[in-house]
């Protein structure tokens, strides 16, 4: 029936306010002038730069090409660079006017077609060895940083749970006989137990294993389950009311004279754990993403100072060997830390990928690149999401060997790319 408005649907409208944002901003951000020049458009371009001057220095009085003093002056100039150019002006002579409304499917041909000489123009010389480069950077960078960060919080839980199982009560050889289980009961594995004319009323069985046990006039009312199971366990004259056992709790199970189930419940037969919180991942998560902070704020002082090929060398090898201390982590808050750390010193490496690509490329090509190696990037880290996902339950040592390995190949081929910093076009 009715849509509930639940926290995760709060969540993801939330998330999704800035892209929201950034879509009505891009609205009213002009076109960048450099890649205008490039493309000879360079009355536009001219406009361009004279809105951001007039911006930069709008508190400031006698400034050239400034105010309704100066703006005839700007106007007859960029009339004159039009007629130079053979370009049209509005009114105002300050709007270029654009192109002729084509058809849809014209568009999209010449769309594609421009599409397709980009690509090709950056695999083919003198891009095609910068682009290789790029494609490996990206690649492995993808994979070592994206697995990370499924498995940091996947080992987080698996070391939660085995706290949890190894301190988790046996009862075992035991005869119960006319007791009410009036109060929930909590990681507790009953083995060859018989429960005779037992009743178990308004409680929750949250990690409970009862294996090769009993049941003998007994009930279950108002019981509901978390990873709860029955396993060789006989049940004779057993009412079942108002529960949440779903047959899939019970494993090689024998049931005798007139076991019955009434009011089953219906709902989500999916068997959750009430020990996961949400809370926990999130601050969990909350100190990693606070160390991106730092990272981002030192690595925008270092990347003009060193360069960008310098920065991102050395930070992929500093997260080749933040991954490699992962081996001393046992408990919950050093893996927190050490994914903070890693987070800490990948994160310049990600913010060098990104201003090196878009240096590396004429304004013409730099889209296309960028939008090519990022695609292919998140085939990477997808590739390195289900690698790590499936290794989770095995040693430790394969995602780590593994991920260390691969950012540290990123790291060598990092340095057979040219430095970008002094590139101006």
């Amino acid at each position: 029936g009715r849509l509930h408005f639940s926290s995760w649907r709060v969540f993801l409208l939330v998330c999704s306010l800035p892209s929201i944002v950034s879509v009505v901003g891009l609205a009213f951000l002009p076109e960048s002038p450099r890649f205008l020049l490039e493309m000879g458009r360079d009355v536009e371009a001219m406009y361009v730069y004279q809105q951001i001057f007039k911006m930069n220095h709008s508190n400031k009085s006698g400034v050239d090409y400034q105010g309704n003093r100066s703006s005839a002056l700007h106007k007859v100039e960029i009339v004159h660079w039009a007629i130079s150019g053979k370009r049209d002006l509005n009114q105002t002579g300050l709007r270029v006017v654009s192109p002729r409304a084509r058809k849809v499917l014209a568009n999209l041909f010449i769309s594609s077609f421009q599409f397709w000489s980009s690509f090709f123009q950056m695999m083919c010389p003198p891009f095609a060895k910068v682009t290789m480069i790029m494609l490996v950077i990206w690649l492995t960078t993808s994979f070592g940083f994206y697995g990370m960060s499924i498995w940091f919080p996947e080992y987080l839980r698996k070391l939660q749970s085995e706290s949890y199982s190894s301190e988790t009560a046996v009862e075992a050889n035991h005869y119960i006989r006319n007791y009410i289980f009036n109060y929930s009961i909590e990681n507790t594995n009953f083995e060859s137990c018989v429960f005779h004319n037992v009743r178990f009323t308004g409680i929750v069985l949250n990690h409970v294993l009862f294996t090769n046990c009993s049941f003998i006039n007994s009930s279950f009312s108002d019981v509901h389950s978390s990873r709860s199971f029955f396993r060789q366990c006989d049940f004779m004259r057993v009412r079942f009311v108002d529960t949440d056992f779903y047959d899939y709790r019970f494993d090689d199970c024998a049931f005798h004279n007139s076991t019955t189930f009434l009011n089953r419940d219906t709902g989500c037969a999916i068997d959750f754990d009430v020990n996961f919180r949400l809370s926990d991942v999130f601050v969990e998560n909350l100190f990693a993403q606070l160390a991106i902070i730092p990272g981002n704020i030192i690595s925008s002082c270092v990347i003009d100072r060193f360069g960008r090929v310098k920065t991102l060398g050395v930070s992929l090898f500093l997260s080749s060997a933040s991954v490699l201390l992962v081996w001393a982590s046992v408990t919950r808050s050093s893996v927190i830390t050490f994914q903070a750390i890693f987070n800490f010193v990948s994160i310049s490496a990600w913010n060098a990928v990104d201003v090196i690509t878009t240096e590396s490329y004429p304004a013409t090509l730099r889209s296309t690149a960028y939008g090519f190696l990022s695609a292919a990037s998140r085939l990477a880290a997808l590739l390195g999401s289900l690698t790590f996902g499936h290794f989770i339950s095995l040693n430790k040592s394969v995602p780590i060997i593994t991920t260390s390995a691969v950012l540290l190949l990123g790291c060598l081929v990092s340095w057979r790319m040219p430095e970008t910093k002094d590139v101006l076009m």
